[in-house]
């Protein structure tokens, strides 16, 4: 007779362990520096992003946020 073993960690339980509203403030406040520091001139440079430019990733992180 086998035994499977079930997950000690709920999903509920995780979230409350990893802070995600805190890392993502964090994400957002490292964001926010970054970007203080770019030109339009920087907005048409690509990104490592596949075929996503500086613009394109910013506009779809603000709309994330």
């Amino acid at each position: 007779m086998t035994t499977e073993s079930t997950p000690s960690h709920t999903f509920d339980s995780l979230v409350r362990e990893a802070d995600l509203i805190a890392l993502n403030a964090r994400a957002v406040r490292a964001s926010v520096e970054a970007v203080s520091h770019t030109t339009a001139a920087d907005l048409a440079k690509p990104t490592p992003c596949a075929s996503w430019t500086l613009y394109g990733l910013l506009t779809h992180m603000i709309a994330q946020h």
